[in-house]
């Protein structure tokens, strides 16, 4: 709590009864929480639209389903062209913001980039009556998403959206690139939210769907120049939070890129922080 209001963030204890208040269908035996009234919520896809159009305003091209095949390094190993399924585009920068499949990029300039696909599930049930009021999610989901362990971590999130669904998480696990949704993590979902939302124990859910998040061993985004490969940058490792953190980590990318002054300070997420303590 001190560390929050430290940090200017404002926090609310709210006791069993303004719990009952603020969400009246949550479970009844709840022995209190914590309201964040500065909190908000962005569709992913509408910013990534609204983003690319920016973009495009400004000049930007975009070559959809394109591959970088390889990058050329000059002589003094510095990033020199980068060769893609639409052709050779010479360019002495190159930012790898590839999410969970950076890894894989940073290969293609001999860097052992540690970032790993972690695994989410997502439930989505039937349109229903207003049963949510603010996005809700349990104490221990702190802990999950700064867990290194690889088995399965569960920790109900719960939250609806304009349609009338209701969005059901949130699990971790580190197993690589297997899109498969499993009915053994879906129904460990359901379990911690009927616990915190009785009311769903009869709800049918319409789908559910997986997806991975880009995973640090740190729990740190990584952020700036390769020393191994000048030119090529690195903007990765955000996992769940990439949609909020992605402007703010591009900025100071590109401060980083152009010699500006940082708007905050960059040590915490350079690329070869890994390198120092011998990570793999």
């Amino acid at each position: 709590m001190d560390g929050l209001r430290a940090a200017q963030v404002k926090v609310e204890v709210l006791t069993p009864a303004d719990l009952q208040r603020e969400e009246p269908f949550l479970a009844r035996d709840l022995p209190g929480g914590l309201y964040f009234p500065q909190d908000a919520q962005v569709q992913p896809m509408l910013a990534c639209a609204a983003l690319l159009k920016a973009a495009k305003t400004l000049g930007a091209t975009f070559l959809p389903q394109t591959a970088l095949l390889s990058v050329e390094l000059d002589e003094k190993g510095k990033v020199r062209a980068a060769v893609t399924g639409a052709g050779r585009i010479e360019t002495p920068r190159l930012v790898n913001a590839a999410g969970p499949w950076s890894s894989p990029l940073a290969g293609l300039v001999g860097l052992d980039l540690p970032t790993r696909p972690r695994k989410g599930h997502i439930i989505v049930t039937e349109p229903l009556p207003k049963i949510v009021w603010h996005k809700v999610f349990e104490g221990s989901y702190a802990d999950t998403v700064n867990s290194g362990e690889a088995a399965l971590q569960v920790a109900s999130v719960v939250e609806a959206t304009k349609s009338g669904t209701i969005l059901l998480g949130s699990s971790r696990q580190l197993v690589g690139f297997d899109p498969a949704v499993d009915t053994l993590v879906l129904k460990a979902i359901a379990r911690r939210a009927v616990r915190f939302y009785p009311v769903l124990a009869g709800v049918q859910a319409l789908r559910a769907y997986a997806g991975f998040r880009s995973f640090t061993p740190d729990h740190l985004p990584v952020i700036g120049e390769s020393k191994q490969a000048p030119g090529f940058f690195i903007n990765t490792g955000h996992e769940g939070a990439g949609i909020g953190l992605g402007p703010i980590s591009a900025k100071l990318l590109s401060q980083l890129i152009l010699g500006q002054p940082p708007a905050l300070d960059p040590v915490p997420f350079r690329p070869e922080r890994f390198e120092r303590v011998g990570a793999v």
